[in-house]
């Protein structure tokens, strides 16, 4: 099968019903193109959180800024982004479960430690949804389309 039907095909099939986990199913099908070795599974699927981190970090504190420091907050994502790439590249240096998880080990999991924070103080200090926003996404979409009156297929 070719990459772009492949893509066409994941494209249809995520926009449909995967909405949601866009990113996850992308990097996993990237892992299992690139082949079998357990190494380009765990760094492709390291990739998920990794954008999650960054966009609630973003949300949080990138628009409350000015310019100047919005220059600061771009280069401190930069780094922490190009660290990241840095980390998940050694799966595909060694390539095995084993050997790519004694190295993250051997620096302690860095990258998904700092995941992990960056995701909670995001989430923290995220901006406060109105309530007739929030109200409105549960009942619908922003067209004011509801449960009841959607299209079934």
């Amino acid at each position: 099968m070719r990459a772009s039907c492949l893509l066409a095909m994941l494209t249809f099939v995520l926009s449909r019903d995967l909405c949601r986990y866009r990113t996850t199913v992308t990097m996993a099908v990237s892992a299992w193109w690139h082949g079998i070795h357990p190494g380009y599974y765990l760094s492709f699927l390291t990739i998920p959180p990794t954008v999650m981190a960054e966009d609630a970090m973003k949300n949080a504190f990138r628009s409350k800024t000015n310019s100047a420091q919005q220059k600061i907050y771009d280069w401190v994502n930069w780094f922490f982004k190009m660290r990241s790439f840095d980390y998940m590249a050694m799966g595909f240096l060694l390539l095995r479960f084993d050997y790519t998880i004694n190295y993250w080990s051997s620096i302690y999991f860095v990258v998904h430690i700092y995941t992990v924070i960056f995701l909670v103080i995001g989430h923290v200090f995220a901006p406060k949804e109105p309530m007739r926003a929030r109200d409105a996404r549960s009942s619908g979409d922003a067209s004011g389309e509801t449960e009841g009156s959607k299209k079934s297929d």
